[in-house]
């Protein structure tokens, strides 16, 4: 029903969500700025790993506080694991053909 609690509480989880998402996609693109710099300083794995191990340790945190400023840290921390797993994978690839460390090789097979 219109206007009543329980309607009220689903218009703000929704108002919540839709907060959440956004910083998640915010955080995502700022940290899709500075993800090639990372690897240039840290390494590629070690930028992977943190950006897997920084958004476990979030849910983590989000289960075991169930708090709206730690959820919103969570989602921030979603963004991070987002750009992470959508990044590396291209840069590591684009990064083997610049040096040319990938081979196309072809083989012709008689099938008569």
């Amino acid at each position: 029903m219109k206007g009543s609690l329980g309607a009220e509480r689903y218009a703000d989880g929704v108002r919540f969500a839709c907060l959440g998402m956004a910083l998640c996609s915010t955080t995502s693109s700022i940290y899709s700025v500075f993800i090639e710099r990372l690897i240039v300083r840290f390494g590629a794995r070690p930028v992977y790993v943190g950006g897997l191990l920084a958004h476990c340790c979030g849910m983590l945190a989000m289960g075991l506080v169930p708090h709206k400023l730690v959820v919103f840290s969570c989602c921030a921390l979603t963004g991070v694991m987002y750009a992470t797993i959508y990044s590396i994978p291209f840069l590591l690839i684009s990064h083997y053909h610049s040096k040319n460390c990938v081979r196309i090789i072809e083989r012709y097979r008689d099938e008569s």
